[in-house]
């Protein structure tokens, strides 16, 4: 009897404001027939109550590279002493962009370094993995280290689409000790938006036909996440999806909100011309904002009225200046200065959606919307719940979303979860097939290129024939390489050990591509150079006049990774060359 070894597979959402962790055992009990992801919800030092995040935050002191406490066990911004600096948001600026963005019009002494970024990730990530170990070695999982198989799934954010930033990504995860060890391993798997329409698709029961369209808003603490998709397969309870449009990242977020009040706060206390110090800010803005914040939208929301600790002076009616010591003043806020702070966001919101389901129109044939999921923490507002459907009363559209109550749920790692045992169990990942919307192709081998009836007249142009391994509209499948073989000829006398293969692409409808490279809207968009040892060519029987050649044989190897191509040259299985194609235009927007 073959023994089956335990799986326990660990969905982590590294995210700007607080990080989310899901963890599912194949051999754990079923609910209701269902395995259900169980999330860690007691973190070292959280305040008197679970929480289904943790801070992304770490702590350093002047002169020491340790990291004394990280998560909640990081100082609050009114508590933070001398010689030490709690890093907070600092995801995005792993992303140069956003890191030029942090650091401009700072002066260089101020300026982030890229190195730091790394550092302030690899120290959170190696705490973070340090507790969920600890976790996995307790009831209910109870991991036999090098026994029992680990699996380490981190959501990837949906505004990075290069394979650079990916494999970046990757490296500092496995600095921090992720998938290292007998048995455990560790990749990068869906984008959060994606992971999202997942877990909320499973949550709400929504009863999926094959061409549903669905739209996944993920709003979270500082960006929100929107993805159009099409039910493409579905196998017994196993979904696959496709995406029609690019996703959408926009940068507005409960962060945001946050950042709102505190201005129209301080406003509200200059106006009163008191002086308040910005510790006692900050604890209206972490504290009791954050209740009204959650509930707002309810029926249950909370007066509009915050207790403020004020220390400092004012001036009283004649302007003499007076001494006020811990005296309690309250800050009143109208209803409609809370709305409209939520709609800044909201609107945005909206807007995106609106433009979304426009694009999916306006396509051959239309494409018709039967749901909007919401999900993330932002998008467990009641506010934004109630904005959404009254914005699209009147039109054949669901709002599906969590209706739990309490902590916002763990959608993204959750969904990472759910998409990782649809794969175990059913051999289908949730969005395995892409749809190119442009052709991509080889140049054809100089000697080798076949005759074309529309053929430069100028046969030595023969070298610039395209045959094309993708074609428009074609699927290309997660897991499934296109697979092109290839020869080359090179002179016995000196042969050339090294080549390159030129990649095409053009937007062209697929039944009026070019043929040759120059023609129409054709370009070259990449090149693979290769190397191989001499001893993979062999002699060929035929000899031409004057000289002998030598023939290579290879295949190219077409791969989908993440959202990007990678092309690969082979000989014998052997690696010798690879290009990656980013920004591949997967949808028709």
């Amino acid at each position: 009897m073959v023994t089956v070894k335990k799986r326990v597979v660990v969905g982590i959402d590294l995210g700007q404001t607080g990080t989310g962790v899901s963890i599912l055992s194949t051999h754990s009990k079923c609910t209701n027939g269902e395995i259900i992801p169980v999330s860690i919800k007691n973190w070292p030092n959280s305040p008197g109550k679970v929480f289904s995040k943790v801070p992304t935050r770490v702590t350093y002191r002047a002169g020491d590279l340790r990291v004394p406490s990280w998560g909640f066990s990081c100082p609050q911004r009114t508590e933070v002493g001398d010689g030490m600096r709690v890093v907070r948001l600092f995801k995005f600026l792993f992303d140069r962009q956003g890191l030029d963005k942090y650091n401009h019009g700072k002066l260089e002494a101020d300026q982030e370094t890229m190195e730091n970024v790394h550092k302030w990730i690899t120290d959170f990530l190696t705490k973070l993995r340090e507790y969920i170990d600890e976790c996995l070695s307790a009831p209910p999982w109870n991991v036999v280290w090098g026994d029992t198989i680990v699996e380490y799934i981190f959501s990837l954010p949906t505004s990075w689409d290069s394979l650079e930033y990916i494999a970046g990504y990757e490296s500092l995860i496995t600095r921090a000790g992720f998938g290292n060890g007998k048995n455990c391993s560790m990749k990068v798997g869906l984008t959060e938006a994606n992971a999202a329409a997942v877990y909320t698709a499973k949550k709400v029961n929504h009863e999926f036909v094959v061409g549903d369209v669905i739209l996944s808003c993920d709003a979270g603490g500082m960006t929100s996440d929107i993805c159009a998709l099409r039910v493409s397969q579905i196998e017994n309870e196993a979904t696959s999806m496709e995406a029609l449009l690019s996703s959408i990242c926009i940068f507005n977020g409960s962060l945001q909100i946050d950042e709102a009040f505190k201005n129209l706060l301080e406003t509200k206390i200059a106006a009163q011309n008191i002086m308040v110090e910005e510790s006692a800010i900050y604890e209206v803005v972490d504290g009791e904002f954050q209740d009204v914040k959650a509930l707002w939208g309810t029926n249950l929301s909370p007066p509009i009225s915050v207790p403020l600790r004020v220390r400092g002076r004012s001036n009283d009616s004649n302007g003499a200046a007076q001494r006020l010591d811990d005296t309690g003043i309250s800050i009143k806020f109208l209803k409609t200065e809370i709305d409209e702070i939520f709609d800044s966001q909201v609107d945005q919101i909206l807007a995106e959606l609106d433009g979304a389901l426009d694009r999916l129109e306006r396509m051959h044939p239309p494409m018709q919307v039967s749901a909007i999921f919401l999900s993330g923490g932002l998008g467990s507002s009641a506010y934004l719940q109630n904005k959404v459907i009254e914005h699209y009363q009147g039109i054949s559209l669901q709002v599906r979303f969590d209706s739990a109550k309490g902590e916002p749920p763990l959608s993204v790692c959750n969904g990472l979860v759910y998409n990782r045992i649809q794969e175990l169990t059913y051999n289908l990942s949730a969005y395995r097939v892409r749809r190119c919307a442009v052709s991509y192709g080889l140049l054809c081998d100089p000697k080798w290129a076949t005759s074309h009836r529309n053929a430069p007249a100028n046969r030595g142009d023969v070298r610039k024939q395209i045959k094309y391994f993708i074609v428009q509209g074609d699927e290309v499948t997660e897991g499934v390489p296109i697979i092109i073989k290839r020869f080359r000829e090179t002179d016995s006398r000196d042969p050339d050990t090294a080549w390159v293969e030129t990649i095409v692409m053009s937007k062209s409808a697929r039944d009026s591509l070019p043929h040759f490279l120059g023609d129409g809207d054709s370009e070259e968009v990449g090149i693979v150079s290769s190397t191989a040892d001499r001893n993979t060519l062999v002699r060929k029987r035929r000899y031409y006049v004057g000289k002998r050649v030598l023939e290579g044989k290879y295949k190219i190897w077409v791969q989908l990774e993440h959202e990007n191509l990678k092309v690969e040259t082979r000989v014998k299985g052997m690696l010798t060359g690879e290009k990656e194609l980013t920004q591949v235009q997967w949808t028709f927007d």
